[in-house]
């Protein structure tokens, strides 16, 4: 019943911007606008389109990298534990590593930048695939 709901709703909204378009549109075309109020207008239409899908992705998403930025945590410690238990690192050498690193990121090496890069092209995967699963669903 609610994804039910949600479908109404949502061609509701979908119904209301192309009857949008369509007037302005017509507005227009019988010159009882300019092209530039017109153009204002569905700047303004546009500008809903993207308020709606921070809206309704941002709770989502904000899911999503949570579950991502667990991941990346969940590789740092299993790393480091296998560093101190099975490879006998002593911690003082993983500080010794790490404090190397505990600069701005501008300061890194592109090495380990690219460290850094791995889990941001994930951040952007993430963020690329909600945009297009949104636009997929509202846009058709």
């Amino acid at each position: 019943m609610k994804k039910q709901k949600k479908t109404i709703k949502k061609k509701k909204w979908e119904n209301s911007i192309l009857m949008e378009i369509e007037r302005i549109t017509l507005d227009c075309h019988l010159n009882s606008i300019s092209q530039e109020e017109a153009r204002n207008e569905i700047w303004s239409l546009f500008c809903q389109i993207i308020q709606r899908f921070i809206e309704e992705t941002t709770k989502e998403l904000r899911e999503e990298l949570a579950e991502l930025e667990h991941k990346q945590w969940e590789s740092w410690s299993k790393y480091t534990a296998d560093q101190l238990i099975y490879k006998r690192v002593k911690p003082e050498e993983l500080l010794e590593k790490w404090h190397k690193n505990w600069n701005p990121y501008s300061e890194l090496t592109e090495e380990e930048k690219d460290k850094d890069r791995i889990w941001a092209d994930k951040v952007l995967k993430k963020l690329n695939q909600t945009q297009t699963k949104w636009l997929k669903e509202n846009l058709k």
